[in-house]
């Protein structure tokens, strides 16, 4: 079986957080197929084993948080970084 090749972008400070959130990295499919990506980040500046899963084609992010403040975070940056993706991958 051949292993799936994952492409991975660093935010850097463009995508805004809140909340004691910090948005990291994206990944998503080098073969770019899929419309789903992984992303990655940080609560209260701990870095967090697992992602959270985004639609890129819907532009939602498929978890959720039962803490509102923290999921409202959540969603308004998943437009932010389907824009983001949208410019990366355009080039």
């Amino acid at each position: 079986m051949p292993k799936r090749k994952i492409k991975s972008l660093k935010f850097k400070g463009k995508i805004r957080g809140g909340s004691g959130i910090e948005f990291l990295s994206v990944e998503i499919p080098a073969n770019r197929r899929l419309p789903f990506a992984l992303v990655r980040y940080a609560l209260d500046s701990q870095p967090q084993h697992l992602g959270l899963r985004l639609d890129m084609d819907k532009g939602v992010f498929i978890d959720r948080f039962e803490n509102e403040a923290k999921d409202k975070v959540f969603q308004e940056a998943a437009s932010e970084i389907c824009d983001f993706l949208a410019d990366i991958l355009k080039t």
